[in-house]
């Protein structure tokens, strides 16, 4: 299994009782139904119809986490915390306290199956970030791994 270090993505954090239901009414994928194992492309648009911005949806243990273009992060964050109103909903920029790192195999879904054996094994990590075709926020460290 390969992987690389996705530098061009910022990352926010949605947390609050109502974070399902607020991302459900803020873009255009079904986030209400979203299974916490999966995450979905959703987009965010004006109330003009214009998109804003693209982001992969990432359901987590406190909500979800938006991974989205590095220099849009700081501008979606503070024009959703817009919408937050009466809302149980904290939106924060997660950027820099996590290393976002994407994943890819020959062997495509099977091959990463196979290496999320509970015997985890040290890997190596480029530096650079081509941005594979699987991608998941981490815990920032100074080493990759396989899981």
């Amino acid at each position: 299994m390969e992987c690389a270090r996705l530098t061009r993505y910022g990352l926010l954090a949605v947390t609050g009782a109502d974070a399902r239901a607020f991302l459900h009414a803020q873009l255009t994928n079904d986030i209400a139904n979203l299974p916490p194992d999966r995450a979905a492309l959703a987009g965010w648009g004006s109330a003009k119809g214009r998109l804003l911005a693209t982001m992969l949806v990432i359901p987590s243990a406190d909500g979800f986490f938006l991974q989205l273009a590095r220099d849009l992060a700081p501008a979606v964050a503070k024009r959703l915390s817009m919408f937050v109103l009466r809302s149980k909903v904290k939106i924060s920029d997660q950027t820099e306290g996590w290393a976002q790192y994407g994943f890819w195999d020959a062997d495509g879904a099977e091959g990463l199956r196979r290496t999320a054996s509970p015997a985890r094994t040290p890997g190596r990590c480029r530096r650079s970030a081509p941005g594979g075709p699987g991608s998941a926020p981490r815990p920032r460290t100074s080493s990759c791994r396989r899981w």
